[in-house]
């Protein structure tokens, strides 16, 4: 082989490797972008597929108010991720704070206990006024950043874009029960689903949580040791300035001790409530064919009537009853004071006040 053959054939080599090497390195650049493509792809159909999951699954919930967390415990960033998503056009409002109310927040852990969606990438912000879910992190497409997949390629429009939301509290309705010194009362007529039930003896300012998240329909009881009247209130979880009020007297006596062959007449019925106007209220007996009425012990002051626990001098509104009160002298029987006194009902004319029954 002559040198000019050789070198002849080593250019050529050398040009093949070059262009080979350049072929490669275009090769490759289209590969990594489409690789690049790909994954972004693959990750934007992620978070349409995603949200649309757990589009799904809110159309289906009727009751939200117990779900998740008021937009307004959270913090500014939910908001302004709202605004964000209206500036995109995604969604149909922007935040205004009077429909703070309809947005509940739920982190990936809330996407998986309550809707039951695992290994959800981002939380999310739903408003169930409309029922636009809006992804906490969102997703870059084209230079944007977009909260939902209302607007992206393949999503979908919103399905039902309103829900019932009728949280119209009703008046508490309240019974009670009436047993010596303990009394027992029910509310009722409980008409909305997460609510707050709470009581207070009157004219004083600390209110007592009875129930803190109410069910619909459901009764509750409390138990009542002390004299006096009482005001309820449920106050709807949703929108604490929203609440209904109601409120019931209660007036504890000593229980009537029946004497023997002393039969009660009406053990399920009577009550003090209404001692002034309403005789038909006491406990009535009946002995040897006569009627008798129970007159629990109790201390004047003026016009003013409290009861007495027991014989001490404690009233049943847990005040003391000093010498300014006066108990009477048949409230002592034998040399021993006693907690009530039973009177033959025809010795009495329907009472007006309890003071006319004993002189």
């Amino acid at each position: 082989m002559h040198k000019k053959d050789f070198q002849n054939q080593k250019g050529i080599t050398l040009i093949a490797l070059v262009v080979t090497i350049i072929i490669l390195l275009i090769l490759s650049t289209i590969g990594i972008t489409k690789g690049i493509e790909s994954y972004k792809d693959s990750k934007l159909l992620k978070f349409i597929a995603e949200m649309q999951t757990i589009q799904a699954k809110v159309d289906e919930i009727e009751d939200y108010s117990n779900l998740g967390e008021n937009i307004n415990n959270v913090n500014n960033r939910l908001m302004q991720r709202v605004d964000d998503a209206y500036r995109n056009a995604e969604v149909s409002n922007n935040y205004k704070e009077e429909d703070a109310d309809f947005y509940r927040y739920f982190t990936v852990k809330d996407i998986d206990d309550i809707l039951g969606i695992k290994n959800a990438t981002s939380a999310i912000i739903v408003n169930f006024k409309t029922r636009e879910v809006i992804s906490e992190k969102g997703i870059d497409y084209n230079g944007t950043t977009y909260y939902t997949q209302y607007e992206l390629p393949g999503g979908q429009k919103l399905i039902n874009t309103s829900i019932s939301n009728d949280r119209t509290i009703e008046e508490l309705g309240l019974k009670i029960s009436i047993e010596g010194l303990n009394a027992t009362i029910t509310i009722g007529n409980i008409s909305i689903n997460n609510g707050t039930i709470t009581y207070k003896l009157e004219n004083t300012e600390s209110w007592l949580i009875l129930n803190n998240y109410t069910k619909k329909g459901n009764t509750y009881d409390v138990q009542i040791s002390v004299a006096g009247r009482y005001i309820f209130r449920l106050t709807d979880n949703t929108n604490t300035k929203t609440f209904q009020e109601n409120s019931i007297n209660v007036v504890l006596t000593n229980a009537p001790l029946l004497e023997e062959n002393m039969e009660l007449q009406n053990p399920d019925t009577y009550n003090y409530e209404n001692y002034s106007t309403d005789s038909t209220n006491w406990a009535y007996a009946i002995k040897d064919k006569s009627t008798y009425v129970w007159i629990p012990r109790f201390a004047t002051k003026n016009d003013d009537i409290k009861f007495i626990r027991g014989n001490s001098r404690i009233a049943t509104d847990n005040t003391y009853i000093d010498d300014t009160w006066t108990i009477s002298a048949d409230f002592t029987k034998e040399g021993k004071e006693i907690t009530g006194l039973w009177l033959e009902t025809s010795d009495i004319t329907k009472p007006v006040n309890i003071q006319d029954t004993v002189q």
